[in-house]
């Protein structure tokens, strides 16, 4: 994801960037998709793959425990869509026919923003704790609708500075 663009991310909250699967992953692509496409495998060097990613609604809920549910609302669907519509136009145009252009809805790889810390706050609040610490995508304002794995690699950081710095204040 070195390149690709972001010419509709300030308006729509769009971002259209390349993915090159390997052969494991484009197997694991051609199942979701269904059996049928089997066949394509013989033939993955020569696919190029776009991917889409929007700046998601803050939906959801984390449960206590491990679970959580992000489901994709209307909006973000809408948004998906005129991705995958933008790719379509780009890969027509550059000589793919529609029979060679395989959509493949995987669920999304990274659950940004499912319940934004200050959204969640007052649910938190009723917990008792000494200290509460988050370090996490929730801890942003707003769904980036970029990969958030530098910020948050960041904040780890300097959460792990400001922690072993306690005992020194």
């Amino acid at each position: 994801m070195t390149v690709g663009t972001l010419e509709h991310y300030e308006s729509d909250g769009i971002a259209i960037l390349p993915v090159f699967p390997n052969w494991s992953q484009f197997i694991v692509m051609l199942y979701f998709l269904g059996m049928t496409n089997i066949s394509k495998f013989a033939n993955f060097w020569q696919y190029s793959g776009i991917m889409v990613k929007i700046r998601d609604e803050i939906s959801g809920e984390i449960f206590k425990g491990t679970s959580f549910s992000k489901p994709v609302t209307e909006v973000d669907r809408k948004k998906l869509n005129k991705g995958v519509g933008i790719i379509k136009q780009v890969l027509k145009k550059a000589g793919a026919k529609d029979d060679s252009i395989m959509l493949c809805d995987l669920p999304a790889p990274i659950p940004r923003q499912a319940a934004g810390l200050a959204r969640s706050w007052t649910r938190i609040s009723k917990q008792s704790f000494e200290t509460f610490i988050a370090c996490d995508a929730s801890v942003m304002p707003a769904a980036l609708g970029l990969p958030v794995v530098w910020t948050v690699a960041a904040l780890g950081k300097r959460l792990a500075h400001r922690l072993g710095n306690v005992g020194a204040e």
